[in-house]
């Protein structure tokens, strides 16, 4: 069977999309743009080069919007079969892919969170405009999960909508816990939102009662000393990793995942570390929809948002309950493996490029 020539238009290019776009490249005859690199470039061309076809642009701002150059060019010199785009207001880029790809015939799609987390007026107006643009133009509109997908019904139309249950692109494995650990993980950029500060107050509140349950945090970001001179401050039984780090080595230690602020795709990487998950209850405020993976007492608990006493309690309250954290853990592992049954790549490719 011939491959499909596709095209992925995407923002910045996060290092865990790496391997999914090398893998999907397998599958189809791939071209890729992206303004921001979060990797050495060396990298990038010793893996990616071989098999993918990076498209050049130039990021132009304009106040709050932004135009990205050659695309489309680029796209009605190529006449790709389908296009996918990233679902952002700001990029006026893609308004003009839409109407350019409608008037060549190619299947034009939009990827992304859905309605999700637009919660003040302003962004419920302008989003609400995107969509119906979205609808007349697109082809389909590709959503991270089932909630994204519901979060479009009335904006949308239900037959232009497909979901591909956002994850990442590492296969399952059973890890062998010691449930008489006392470590706690964090993973995750330590940057706004992330909100690490009440997790480091609730850590001083329960070494103040058991010093040696102590946090793991693996993450780096512009927060970084911030976090580690308030920890240092407080006297918390912490250790922070810079560096690129073993996850699956220091989460055999651990006993919990915890995201205090935001959250988003970290939801699966404890999931995938066999970890129960704690997380705050306003599902619809998180970085993506990601959040609605957890629910309450399944998989994982809620805690209050932004309450140092109730992240305490439910630390404690799974801390002090084995039977509890083996249940739990337990229904991540069952809940992973139905998000994970294939490759996100081939899956990917399955419901978006045969389609």
């Amino acid at each position: 069977m011939k491959k499909k020539n596709i095209l992925i238009i995407q923002q910045i290019l996060p290092h865990y999309r790496i391997k999914f776009f090398f893998r999907l490249s397998k599958l189809c005859n791939l071209s890729l743009s992206f303004n921001q690199i979060n990797l050495k470039e060396g990298f990038i061309q010793t893996y990616l080069n071989k098999s993918i076809n990076f498209v050049t642009t130039k990021k132009i701002n304009f106040f709050y919007l932004y135009y990205q150059t050659n695309l489309l060019k680029n796209i009605f010199l190529k006449r790709y079969e389908k296009v996918i785009l990233s679902c952002d207001v700001k990029n006026i880029t893609n308004f003009f892919i839409l109407l350019l790809c409608k008037i060549l015939n190619i299947k034009c799609y939009v990827w992304g969170h859905g309605y999700f987390g637009k919660n003040n007026k302003y962004k419920y107006f302008i989003y609400k405009v995107y969509y119906i643009i979205i609808n007349k133009l697109a082809y389909k509109y590709i959503a991270y999960n089932k909630q994204s997908k519901k979060s479009l019904y009335g904006l949308i139309s239900k037959k232009k909508i497909i979901f591909v249950n956002n994850t990442l692109e590492k296969k399952f494995k059973k890890i062998k816990k010691n449930f008489n650990e006392k470590n706690i993980i964090f993973i995750g950029r330590l940057r706004d939102r992330c909100n690490l500060e009440i997790l480091i107050r609730s850590m001083a509140k329960i070494n103040s009662i058991n010093k040696e349950i102590s946090l793991k945090v693996i993450g780096n970001g512009k927060l970084f000393n911030y976090y580690k001179k308030k920890a240092n401050k407080l006297k918390v039984n912490i250790r922070f990793y810079k560096e690129k780090i073993n996850f699956e080595k220091i989460s055999k230690n651990c006993f919990l995942g915890v995201y205090p602020g935001d959250v988003g795709l970290t939801v699966v990487d404890y999931m995938l570390l066999n970890l129960p998950i704690l997380i705050h209850d306003r599902l619809n405020e998180h970085m993506g929809p990601e959040a609605y993976y957890v629910k309450n007492n399944y998989n994982g608990l809620l805690f209050k948002k932004n309450s140092v006493d109730d992240l305490t309690n439910k630390i404690l309250k799974i801390y002090k309950d084995k039977t509890l954290r083996k249940k739990i853990s337990k229904n991540t592992i069952y809940m992973i493996q139905r998000l994970n049954k294939s490759e996100y790549s081939k899956i990917f490719f399955n419901k978006v490029i045969l389609n």
